[in-house]
């Protein structure tokens, strides 16, 4: 059983400061803990401000310089780059301490950002580099916010703290993309890479003063072992572990899913775009209907998943217990496709695919990385960056097979792969009580 140090214990007997009381809205706080709250919710702000700086940069060189068929290579080609990359990853995540390589890859990727600016200024193309260098950014950074947090917390505090600390994200990603539409109208895509590197560097300074107990069952520095890891032994991680590997199931499944539902919604939108032309009726370009439309639809994702994630997820965690918190989004989304496969309406499926995308943004992700509490310190480094990118992405792909194959080999409508993504999520509920199960076991075993 953890039991807290001694600063720990004689906080329990002070007052909840003023952050502490306007955090306790949005999950369970004790005395002392506010301070590290707020770095760690401030350091994932500004990380996911910068990514979403940053999309907009890589959609632009992209679209310019090759096209919608380059981008498409280009998801298949981020695989390949993270399979050379995470082994890299693995070798240094074991040379540093937690704090210190946290810092040193943020420092890694704002010298990169430097660089790519120097390279554009000089002329350089530089779409299909930028699109693979930004996917292997926004998983690998993500991935290493997280690791880090779970040498912070111990499995307790972080089954009560880690949705908070989220909101962060959901805070982030919403103020990063409408700063991103206002700053394109001033800046070009080259200096807004300059742009991005100073929230990058708030991140890792926030990320630097988090205070870290040596909480029971982690170990903060990197321990010595007797035999060498192997350069792949990331992926060996995942696949000798049953728990792991469930994840990694779970994670391919969950991001196909979730693929195809952008890719009908897409279909839809450009049927209506479409049949508004033939009516006569739409006044709107192309790119300006489809701009509004998603700018309409990503405002109300962030905003659901943001009251999602301050206001229920904790809460959920705590009165229902991580098993049920960590199957109700696969539920939900079950029962979401399945109206959807029986009665196919436009308003319904929006809906439901803002319900999707928001839960998925927030509950799911949260309970995610709560699954990684109790492992051990090279799983929760090495095996969650296999799992976050390598495996995220195997979704991607399996969605463009599947619309390839369906559409172009079986001859099928768009439509019915609706039915695909609820047997799709029905295997996910099943893989949730199994990994909920684990979960358990290891939580109650440590």
């Amino acid at each position: 059983m953890d039991k807290p140090n001694n600063s720990q214990s004689h906080n329990n007997y002070k007052p909840l400061t003023w952050i502490e009381r306007l955090l306790a809205n949005g999950a369970d706080i004790k005395p002392g803990e506010g301070w590290n709250i707020i770095l760690l919710m401030g350091s994932l702000f500004f990380l996911l401000l910068t990514a979403y700086l940053l999309k907009p940069v890589r959609d632009t060189l992209i679209l310019v310089e090759g096209g919608a068929e380059a981008r498409s290579y280009a998801v298949a080609l981020q695989v390949i780059v993270l399979v050379i990359l995470l082994p890299i990853y693995g070798v240094f995540s074991r040379q540093f301490s937690s704090r210190t390589f946290m810092i040193c890859i943020a420092v890694f990727f704002s010298c990169n950002l430097l660089l790519f600016y120097i390279l554009g200024q000089a002329g350089y193309k530089l779409s299909i580099p930028f699109f693979l260098w930004l996917g292997a950014f926004g998983v690998l950074m993500v991935s290493q916010f997280w690791a880090f947090t779970s040498q912070v917390y111990n499995k307790k505090s972080g089954e009560r703290l880690f949705a908070l600390v989220a909101v962060g994200a959901s805070l982030g990603a919403w103020v990063g993309s409408a700063i991103s539409r206002m700053l394109m109208d001033y800046f070009d895509s080259f200096h807004m890479l300059l742009i991005s590197i100073i929230p990058l560097l708030v991140s890792a300074f926030l990320a630097a003063n988090v205070k870290i107990y040596n909480t029971t069952g982690f170990n903060v520095a990197p321990t010595p072992t007797r035999q060498q890891p192997s350069l792949l032994s990331g992926f060996s991680l995942v696949i000798k572990s049953r728990y792991l590997l469930l994840i990694a199931i779970f994670v391919i499944l969950m991001n196909w899913c979730s693929s195809i539902g952008e890719y009908l919604m897409a279909v839809l939108v450009e049927t209506f775009y479409q049949q508004g032309i033939e009516m006569g009726n739409m006044v709107d370009s192309k790119e300006s209907y489809i701009g509004k439309f998603y700018s309409e639809f990503y405002f109300w994702v962030n905003l659901i998943g943001l009251f999602i994630q301050f206001f229920i997820v904790s809460r959920l965690i705590k009165w229902a217990g991580f098993n049920i918190a960590f199957i109700v989004t696969p539920l939900l989304i079950f029962m979401g496709y399945g109206l959807l496969a029986f009665f196919p309406l436009v308003t319904l499926f929006k809906v439901i695919k803002i319900s999707e995308n928001g839960l998925n943004y927030s509950l799911q992700k949260t309970t995610l990385q709560i699954l990684f509490l109790p492992t051990t310190r090279r799983q929760q480094y090495e095996a969650r960056a296999v799992i976050d990118t390598v495996c995220w992405r195997i979704g991607d792909l399996l969605q463009a097979a599947t619309v390839f194959i369906g559409l172009n080999l079986l001859n099928i409508l768009p439509k019915k792969f609706l039915f695909l993504n609820l047997f799709l999520t029905l295997l996910m509920l099943i893989l949730a009580f199994f990994i909920g199960k684990h979960y358990q076991r290891k939580y109650n075993s440590e």
